[in-house]
């Protein structure tokens, strides 16, 4: 089972997601998590947090052919995010330098938060990444330690920088628009949880099969889109009045007004399920009625 087996630092929704999407493909999996999840079929887990002094002896002490890391903050706050992203990077990259078994591929996930860009420009992994607030500061801070790890001269190492995730259970927009509340014209970018999932999934077939993967990919689908037109948009598709989106004159401009390029990723051979929000908001909306009208 030569690049096929898989540790999943963080064992969440997209963890989970893609560890569904590789357990059919002979990949042996392994999910650290904090509490016990549902795991799919041929998905280990290890209970615990990845700072855990056994943990990392178990971290250190298996040879893992690819790590994807996707972590999420231990509080709301430039403490928590330390905590959670830098503090963790740091506590596996000391694991991996003491141990005879670094793992060949490590995919740490980040976020497009890493970019300060806030006049609509176009960016892309070439692109400055000077953020603005803690978070992606934080997360910023964690993508280097995860690229140095690289310098053992036998891992590879990959940030995949996921946009605004969005998906089933993931309806807050939906709710804003019933509430009748307009978006500016800054540019949001988004992807689907399965594209997420399957951006993940390609990447780590790559690897396996002996391709060489890029230090960096931006993983957003294929149209960026004003927060006023995506708004439209699904309150046409729920029914309601062009005068139900009520402009708020106190609204301030969503920070980080952007445009994703997702050209590097597209050339590496991945397929988008969902290329735009409208296809991926159409079974989000069916769901979303049906719950309004059960609850009616």
């Amino acid at each position: 089972m030569s690049g096929k087996k898989l540790l999943f630092i963080g064992y969440g929704d997209i963890a989970g997601r893609t560890s569904r999407q590789l357990a059919t493909n002979g990949y042996s999996i392994t999910g650290i998590a904090r509490t016990p999840r549902q795991l799919p079929e041929g998905v280990s887990q290890w209970l615990g947090s990845a700072q855990d002094a056994e943990i990392l002896k178990k971290i250190s002490q298996t040879a893992f052919d690819t790590v994807v890391i996707t972590l999420t903050p231990a509080a709301r706050s430039d403490e928590g995010y330390k905590a959670g992203y830098v503090d963790t990077l740091q506590a596996l990259s000391n694991a991996w330098q003491a141990s005879n078994t670094p793992p060949k591929c490590v995919i740490f996930v980040s976020s497009t938060s890493v970019y300060g860009q806030n006049e609509d420009e176009w960016v892309d992994e070439t692109s400055t990444c000077k953020p603005t607030n803690y978070s992606g500061q934080r997360i910023l801070e964690a993508e280097k330690l995860a690229i140095s790890l690289a310098d053992n001269g036998t891992t590879t190492s990959c940030i995949v920088r996921f946009s605004g995730i969005y998906g089933p259970g993931r309806d807050q927009l939906l709710r804003q628009v019933l509430a009748g509340k307009a978006g500016t014209e800054a540019y949001t970018n988004r992807i689907h949880a399965d594209d997420c999932a399957g951006v993940l999934a390609h990447l780590i077939q790559l690897h396996a099969s002996g391709q060489q993967l890029a230090s960096h990919y931006l993983a957003s689908d294929c149209e960026p889109v004003t927060a006023k037109a995506t708004r439209q948009w699904l309150a046409k598709q729920l029914g309601l009045p062009e005068t139900h989106l009520k402009h708020d004159p106190a609204a301030k401009a969503r920070a980080g007004s952007k445009r994703c390029n997702n050209k590097r990723l597209l050339e590496s051979g991945y397929t988008f399920i969902y290329p735009s929000y409208r296809e991926g908001y159409k079974d989000i909306i069916a769901t979303f009625k049906q719950q309004a009208q059960s609850q009616q």
